[in-house]
């Protein structure tokens, strides 16, 4: 996994404390500098714009991305991949680039994609996984480097979010599980052992949000957890030190969304509230300062998916908003600038997914469209660009009958 220091536009990490082999980089047991293009990063979240008055767990996401790969859940409940497959992230078997979606499984409820690995519930509730697995992240036991298709993990799964190199996962008992790397303390178990295997972490949880190399989970209270990396103050308890146990944010949340230098969250009343890194104005606070505590960014929104360096929401009245760094088109126009405070971008979407600098919505239709890089094919619509600046700023139209919500 690796955890960022200092940046580029290409994205400076470091890499720590591990042997071992990921995507063609080997890492001794020392820190190092490499430059990465956004690798083994959270990526983006699917967020269903629904009821704020509710809690709202990852359970209701049917699209997500990862780093170079999209997912999408239709209304037959058939998930479709497509993107970039070196690790066997699409899940079909292979490692072929796929320009366009593919089919994966049936009878799907609910997809989180992050970095290079899929994960999926289905209808009776059992969790699988697949693609990269260094660290275990997908939960088999293993730690076989890739996992080219579905793999079983456990039953009776309501809810699972993808991290970096770690995952988490709601029981519907309400008890939540994490496996995968663990050096900053991101699984939540008060030490900073990798584990394969499903861990027991804490109860009473109905949402939860992976990030880079941190974790939230919202219990059944309202009150918002946190724990794992912190170096940004993206944990938002107040401090920049590692937590290995969950600690209290904040209360009234609905709904949270974990990145990797910051997160943001959706009280019951609507309100969205911000905290970590703002370099890029991603926060959305009108400044570039980066904050310890969460502060408020603006009312009556119904969903927030949190990006590498900028942010998207999508507001009770079906309006998709964005701010941070506009990078590869991901705001809809060539424009690289940094807009520190929301801009209103597209009306009627009901769910959004992105982190790696391209964005899929789906529109109150059920029609998906995507738009921003696509030098791996990850807008699914058949083409690929030459490199990572071959982007698209306009949205295009990939594919009909999408499910709006896990509940459709």
């Amino acid at each position: 996994m690796v955890l960022t220091l200092r940046h580029t536009q290409n994205d400076l990490f470091r890499i720590t404390e591990k042997k071992g082999k990921i995507g063609g980089i080997f890492v001794k047991k020392r820190i190092l500098s490499v430059m990465l293009i956004l690798t083994l990063i959270l990526s983006g979240t699917l967020l269903s714009a629904c009821s704020s008055n509710n809690v709202v767990g990852v359970s209701s996401m049917t699209i997500s991305t990862g780093i170079q790969h999209s997912t999408a859940i239709k209304q037959d409940g058939t998930l479709w991949v497509w993107g970039e497959n070196g690790y066997g992230q699409v899940g079909d078997g292979t490692t072929e680039t796929r320009l366009s979606p593919v089919k994966v499984m049936s009878d799907v409820v609910s997809v989180s994609a992050r970095a290079h690995y899929s994960m999926a519930i289905k209808k009776d509730s059992t969790l699988w996984g697949w693609g990269l697995n260094h660290y275990g992240q997908v939960g088999n036991g293993t730690s076989d480097n890739a996992i080219y298709e579905p793999v079983k993990i456990m039953e009776d799964t309501a809810a699972v979010s993808a991290g970096g190199t770690h995952t988490v996962a709601v029981n519907k008992n309400g008890t939540l599980w994490a496996w995968g790397w663990n050096d900053v303390g991101q699984l939540g178990n008060g030490k900073t052992e990798d584990t394969l295997l499903p861990i027991k972490i804490m109860n009473d949880v109905v949402a939860i949000s992976a990030g880079g190399s941190s974790s939230m989970a919202i219990k059944k209270d309202g009150s918002l957890w946190a724990w794992g990396w912190n170096y940004y103050g993206q944990l938002g308890d107040g401090t920049t030190e590692e937590r290995h146990s969950p600690v209290k944010i904040m209360d009234d949340v609905s709904f949270v969304s974990a990145g990797f230098y910051n997160a943001m969250a959706i009280k019951k009343d609507g309100s969205l509230w911000a905290w970590g890194e703002n370099e890029g104005g991603q926060l959305g606070d009108g400044t570039t300062t980066s904050q310890l505590t969460p502060v408020k960014i603006m009312d009556d929104v119904a969903t927030v998916a949190t990006g590498e360096r900028f942010a998207m929401a999508i507001k009770t009245d079906g309006s998709l908003w964005v701010w941070g760094k506009n990078v590869n088109g991901l705001f809809g126009d060539e424009n690289d600038d940094i807009r520190t405070s929301p801009v209103k971008i597209m009306d009627d979407v009901v769910s959004v997914a992105s982190y790696s600098y391209h964005a899929i919505v789906v529109k109150k239709d059920a029609s998906l469209w995507a738009w921003g890089r696509n030098e791996f094919g990850q807008l699914g619509d058949g083409t690929q660009g030459e490199d990572w600046k071959d982007a698209r700023p306009e949205a295009v139209k990939i594919m009909d009958g999408v499910k709006v919500s896990a509940d459709a």
